[in-house]
């Protein structure tokens, strides 16, 4: 499985800035070494003074595990964003280009083959946009706290009214008798 995204923008690059190219992408990718997740939208990107504006607009049909039941289930996340990727190499005379870089910010970058990379933008952006605490549905109930069932799966047969030992004097002051 690749982890790449690459487009080749060396032609975009001789070009006057405003010159864009339109891509479609549809592959399955490993995002942090978890299973393969499809990934599919519309690219493009656009010369600009310094470098190629890439603006992405892609689904990802993202592995997930519920908070509550620990359940596998996919959930479908949009991810929009736009990135400048700034060349490395002059295309035409082939020589080394300063980079600037930011302490905040590590810039994008084409690299010495003018191959735009566009995997490291879709995997921070996947996580960015993954729910915080994900759910297979709304109304998961979850796992029993005394038994670990699965209560999707039905209501378990423990007792689930386990009191803490350590309230039990204030439970005593409640039902004894005065």
């Amino acid at each position: 499985m690749s982890q790449k995204m690459e487009y080749n923008v060396a032609q975009l690059l001789k070009e006057s800035p405003g010159a864009s190219r339109d891509h479609t992408l549809d592959q399955e990718m490993a995002f942090d070494e978890g299973a393969p997740e499809r990934v599919w939208g519309k690219l493009r990107f656009m010369r600009t003074a310094e470098g190629v504006w890439a603006r992405v607009v892609v689904d990802v049909k993202a592995n997930l595990t519920c908070s509550r039941c620990l359940r596998p289930f996919s959930q479908t996340l949009h991810l929009a964003f736009d990135e400048e990727y700034l060349p490395t190499v002059d295309v035409n005379s082939g020589l080394a280009l300063d980079v600037p870089k930011s302490e905040e910010e590590e810039s994008l970058t084409i690299d010495g083959q003018h191959m735009l990379d566009l995997y490291e933008a879709v995997r921070q952006y996947r996580i960015a946009e993954a729910p915080m605490k994900a759910l297979c549905r709304p109304d998961c109930r979850g796992l029993c706290p005394v038994c670990g069932a699965r209560l999707y799966e039905g209501d378990c047969q423990c007792q689930r009214k386990v009191a803490d030992p350590r309230w039990a004097a204030l439970r005593d002051l409640l039902t004894s008798d005065r």
